[in-house]
């Protein structure tokens, strides 16, 4: 392809595998890519890739994930990376700080990610806030994001990991024809309570594509689940935005309409039909609604999970919100019970102070949130849980933390259920 000189900036920028010249080649063309190169800069001794997280699809930036390849290098090459753009990302402002930033990255010859703690800000001539941070360029191919991805492969890795106690089932296709999955265990109601339904959870992750913290949680919360005997009957959709999450969109607020702010139905008692609608606006949200009817006459159930990710820079630790608090902004008698159990299962590190907040927000949307639905629909209670894409206030989180922190919530659930059973 052709391409401008190295050291001036791409004028017309180029997308998909973004870069490439006799030096090094930046891709985005695998699943959940995203990158827009603002311009290559060579010197003796360092190659430095300026570049922009792409809002694909939506009105806000956030997502970031690109493999670069040296070709040519000497003992002294550094390869630095330059974000640009961070006060437009999902959050950001003008002058904000960049604390709670801190991307990873992953190498051909090292095969694991790992954080970078170290990145740096400066400031160009006009005062635009660039981000920059080093990458290898001794172990192969090496691929950096905003935060760990969780994609396909990972999932796929989880029902190999726990088979055949995790089950995967086609509940409906996306637009641009890929399946919707939904997970599910075999759960079933102790020896003396056989003429009773199972308790149930349901669980969403990546509503919002880039959420990627979030389906790791998910990814420990249900590896927790199908080791116990004692589990719920556990239903979950990894991937609510399918094609987003193939693509690399960042998904909050997303064209044509948000996947959280989707959730109409004519299943509302009408007094709530004109608030929330009465139809979903996203067609997987419509085969999602569809699987939790049939999810709710097979089991008794106890509560839907959402797992999200809160704005990009977010630093106050995991946190939950709810659509419902009482009038003193307290859970109410359905959510307590769940939620004061995963407040004590929690370490401090991982909690936010504010631990419990209220759903109710400014938006760019009024319409049904998918905690509207469980509550106001089903009679069921929902609690969304969210998750950073890197630090609370005093650590830094790893994909291993991620998993613990499912891991400690499915233990909770569970202890509710058999609290509530005594």
């Amino acid at each position: 392809m052709n391409m401008p000189p190295a050291s001036q900036p791409c004028l017309i920028t180029t997308h998909g595998d973004l870069y490439e010249n006799d030096k090094l080649s930046i891709r985005t063309c695998f699943e959940s890519g995203n990158a827009t190169i603002i311009r290559v800069v060579e010197s003796e001794d360092v190659l430095e890739i300026q570049f922009a997280a792409t809002p694909t699809e939506a009105p806000e930036a956030s997502w970031f994930n690109f493999k670069v390849q040296v070709k040519q290098r000497t003992l002294m090459t550094k390869l630095r990376c330059v974000l640009h753009f961070y006060e437009t990302q999902l959050g950001g402002h003008i002058g904000i700080g960049i604390k709670g930033f801190a991307p990873v990255y992953c190498t051909e010859a090292g095969n694991e990610w790992r954080r970078i703690n170290n990145a740096r800000s400066r400031h160009s001539e006009s005062g635009l806030l660039l981000i920059e941070w080093e990458l290898p360029t001794n172990e192969g191919e090496v691929q950096t994001a905003l935060s760990y991805p969780y994609t396909s492969e990972d999932a796929n890795t989880l029902l190999h990991n726990v088979a055949p106690r995790l089950k995967v089932e086609a509940i409906g296709v996306t637009g641009m024809g890929s399946a919707i999955n939904r997970l599910y265990n075999q759960a079933k109601p102790k020896a003396d309570q056989a003429a009773l339904k199972p308790p149930g959870v349901y669980c969403l992750a990546r509503q919002h594509a880039s959420e990627t913290p979030a389906a790791w949680v998910l990814d420990g919360f249900l590896r927790e689940m199908v080791r116990r005997d004692d589990a719920p009957m556990t239903w979950a959709v990894p991937f609510v935005d399918v094609d987003g999450c193939r693509k690399g969109n960042p998904g909050k607020d997303s064209h044509p309409w948000d996947f959280n702010r989707a959730w109409g139905s004519k299943l509302y008692p009408q007094g709530l039909l004109r608030k929330y609608g009465s139809h979903p606006m996203r067609h997987e949200v419509k085969c999602i609604q569809y699987d939790m009817q049939r999810w709710v006459k097979q089991c008794n159930p106890l509560l839907v999970i959402d797992f999200h990710s809160p704005i990009v820079g977010d630093m106050s630790g995991m946190f939950l919100f709810l659509r419902k608090l009482t009038e003193d902004m307290l859970p109410d008698e359905q959510h307590r019970p769940f939620i004061d159990l995963i407040a004590a299962k929690l370490p401090k590190e991982f909690r936010s102070d504010k631990f419990v907040r209220s759903g109710q927000y400014p938006s760019r949307w009024s319409t049904a949130r998918l905690g509207d639905f469980a509550n106001d629909a089903l009679n069921v209670p929902s609690i969304t849980i969210e998750t950073p894409y890197a630090r609370s206030m005093v650590m830094t989180f790893s994909i291993e933390n991620y998993q613990c922190a499912g891991k400690l919530i499915a233990e909770s659930i569970c202890d509710a259920i058999a609290t509530s059973s005594e």
